[in-house]
Formats: C-alpha cells, sequence, structure tokens
C-alpha cells in the first residue's frame, strides 16, 4: 500500500477516534450541572406543563422569543418525568440539537473535520453550560445551505425560524436580505415584490404565534432583550475592558489587579456611546458590503463580521453570544481555505470566554483567573484585536471582486 493510498485510511482511523471521544464527553456532559440559567429553564418548563404553552410564556416574563419555550415544553413529552429528571431532559433536547447541526452541516459539506469540527467548538456552549443557542443551530444551517443554493424563500424561512427561537440572530438580516434583494444584480421595484412574497410565510407565522401567545408578552420579551443595561454581561469586549477601568477609577488602581467583576447597572451615557459604536461599525460594514455583488462567501463573511462588531463593540452582550460567529465561521470555511484560521480563533476565544466564567460545569473555573492581572482583561482585548483581523480578512477578499469603490 502506498503512502497516498493510506491516507484516507488514517483519516478515517482519526476521525472515528474523535467522534468517540466527543461522544463521550457529550454523554458526560449531561450529568453536569450548568450555569444557573439551568435552573431558569426548568423554571419555564414548568411553568408550560403547569399553564400550558401560552401561560407558561406570560408567566415566563423573559426575553426570548416562544419558540424556546415551544422546545422546551416538548422535551417533557418526548420525555417523560418518570424517565430522567428536568435538567437532564433539558441536556439532552440540546444533545439532540447539537446532534442535528452535525448532522446537517456534514449532509452538507461532505467533511467530516467541519463536522467534528462544529462538535467541538459547540459542546461546551450547549450541552455542557445548558445555554439554548443550539437550537437555533440547525435552523441556521439548513438556512445558508439553503442560501448557498439559492433557494431563497427557504433560507429566509428557515432564518426567521431561528429568530423565534432566540433573537440574536437578526442582526445578520439585513445581509440576508439584500442578498436575496441584489441576487439578481440590480435592485428593482420587481425584487422588492419578489421579496415581499418569499417573506410573507414566516411573517404570517410570526403574527400568528405573536396572537397565540399574546401580543403584549410577544413584544414584552422583544423589549426585554434590547434593555440589558450593563457594559457586558461577562462578554470578553470593549464594555469589559471599560467595566475594569471604571473598578480601578471607583474604588483605586490596586483593583485593577484583582477579579473584574460585572456591573448589572452601567452608566446611561456609556451605554449609549456603546450603542453608537456599535452602530456606527454595523452601518459602514453594511454600506460596503451593499456596493458589492451578492455572493454567497461574501455575504456569510459580512454576517459574521457584523455579528462581531455587536459583539465587541455593543453594550449588555453576553458570553454565549460568541454562538452565532462561531456557527457561521464553521460554515464559511466551507467556501474557502482562507478563513480557516479566523474560523478557529472565533471558537476559542468564544470557548475561552466561556471556560474563564464558568469552567466546564458552570460552577466556576474552578481556580483563580487572577495571575498578576485578570485573564479577561488582555483577552478582551485580544476579542478587538481578532475582530480587527476579520475586518482586515474581509476587506482584502473584497478586493478580489474589484467592486468597493474608494
Amino acid at each position: 500500500m502506498t503512502r497516498s493510498e493510506s491516507r484516507p485510511d488514517v483519516s478515517l482511523a482519526l476521525s472515528g477516534a474523535a467522534t468517540l471521544v466527543l461522544m463521550a464527553l457529550t454523554l458526560s456532559a449531561l450529568r453536569v450541572p450548568g450555569t444557573g440559567d439551568m435552573e431558569i429553564w426548568s423554571r419555564w418548563l414548568d411553568n408550560a406543563m403547569r399553564l400550558g404553552v401560552i401561560g407558561g410564556f406570560a408567566e415566563n416574563n423573559a426575553d426570548y422569543p416562544p419558540l424556546a419555550s415551544v422546545i422546551l415544553w416538548s422535551t417533557r413529552h418526548v420525555v417523560p418525568a418518570v424517565t430522567v429528571t428536568t435538567p437532564v431532559a433539558i441536556k439532552l433536547s440540546l444533545a439532540v440539537f447539537l446532534g442535528l447541526a452535525i448532522l446537517l452541516v456534514f449532509a452538507w459539506t461532505g467533511r467530516r473535520t467541519l463536522a467534528l469540527g462544529l462538535w467541538s467548538a459547540l459542546l461546551l456552549n450547549s450541552v455542557c453550560l445548558g445555554y439554548l443557542d443550539i437550537y437555533t443551530a440547525p435552523f441556521l444551517v439548513l438556512s445558508f445551505h439553503a442560501l448557498s443554493r439559492a433557494w431563497h424563500g427557504r433560507a429566509l424561512s428557515w432564518f426567521g425560524l431561528a429568530c423565534l427561537v432566540k433573537w440574536q440572530p437578526g442582526l445578520i438580516a439585513p445581509f440576508l436580505l439584500w442578498h436575496v434583494l441584489a441576487s439578481s444584480g440590480r435592485v428593482s421595484a420587481a425584487d422588492v415584490r419578489r421579496v415581499a412574497r418569499m417573506l410573507l410565510p414566516i411573517a404570517l407565522m410570526a403574527v400568528v404565534l405573536a396572537l397565540v401567545v399574546g401580543v403584549v408578552p410577544f413584544v414584552r420579551a422583544f423589549g426585554k432583550s434590547l434593555g440589558h443595561r450593563s457594559l457586558s454581561a461577562d462578554a470578553l469586549n470593549v464594555g469589559w475592558l471599560i467595566t475594569w477601568v471604571l473598578q480601578g477609577v471607583t474604588h483605586g488602581a490596586q483593583e485593577l489587579f484583582d477579579r473584574v467583576v460585572y456591573v448589572a447597572n452601567a452608566p446611561l451615557w456609556l451605554r449609549l456611546l456603546l450603542k453608537a459604536l456599535f452602530a456606527g461599525q454595523f452601518l459602514w460594514l453594511l454600506w460596503r458590503y451593499v456596493r458589492g455583488p451578492a455572493v454567497f462567501e461574501r455575504t456569510t463573511a459580512y454576517a459574521v463580521l457584523g455579528f462581531l462588531a455587536y459583539i465587541v463593540f455593543n453594550n449588555g452582550v453576553h458570553e454565549n453570544h460568541w454562538f452565532v460567529p462561531c456557527l457561521l465561521s464553521i460554515v464559511l470555511v466551507n467556501t474557502r481555505p482562507v478563513w480557516r484560521w479566523p474560523a478557529v480563533a472565533m471558537c476559542v476565544m468564544a470557548n475561552l470566554n466561556l471556560l474563564l466564567f464558568y469552567g466546564f460545569t458552570g460552577q466556576g473555573p474552578g481556580a483563580s483567573r487572577v495571575v498578576g492581572i485578570d485573564l479577561t482583561v488582555p483577552l478582551a482585548a485580544l476579542a478587538i484585536m481578532l475582530y480587527a483581523w476579520m475586518w482586515n480578512l474581509v476587506r482584502r477578499q473584497d478586493a478580489r471582486y474589484s467592486i468597493i469603490r474608494q
């Protein structure tokens, strides 16, 4: 057997070994307690079981769309209470959605490395720590797969479903909408009518869903998602660095070398400053994007960059919000190898952000993160540098199309 003939066998063996390791870690994670959010999901599930999905959603008085509650409610109908505890039932549902996302990525790309990379990147966020972001993953994968095939109606419908599970993916909606609008070249009134027809099914579903669960609870949930008052809710970003500086200014310079503490209610002017910074970056990216062709690789790259701008510059960002760019960066790798290292960097940063605050179990990292200085401070600076690196790479790749008019 020649060396070239043996390579597929070695690759298959390594993939098999990685699959077994990841499977063992996933099964072990089912018994890990997760973050305090797991108690919130358990309460939501209890509300849905006692009051029904509609009454439970209103009782939650939370900042999530209704489909998150629907999925949690369905968990107890698939996994009876006599079989496992509520937290384990929720963890099982997270594992199922993670598995669906992995299978969909593999079915789309045919690449074991991407499927295993996705598994490795999202396991901590989902099954270990218990965040609900993974519920959006199959819908997002289906949406971008449809977009890559120019099945625009399906792409918008799947994307809309993801936004009805969690609001955050909606941030990249402008890029997807313009992609569909500009797919035929110049945007015309006919294109606007075409996209409006494509949006009709998911828009009707959102309206019906709002009417069923109640317009007031629906709108209130969306409003709550916009009302976070912290500079950074444990996300490594500009807001976290400002939180660190404020800690030193308020309590003395010695506090700059202590553990940085999350501030729930930051001054309004600082929050508005960060929102303005994010809005400026996002609108500028959108302006650059619409001046170029509606190509799948380019749309996905700008969507990742736009979401990164939200993470790095906006206020009130949570540690788990790295999920969307982490997922989409892996999708982006399937277009060209040039995106491989940015995707690796984003996935590493996403998991480091989670590990430094919650460890593997959700109960904390198990050791002090202060080594002369809180490690989250230099990592927050690295997160900003990651955004700059990604921005520069997207700018250089734009030159391939020769479309940005200087």
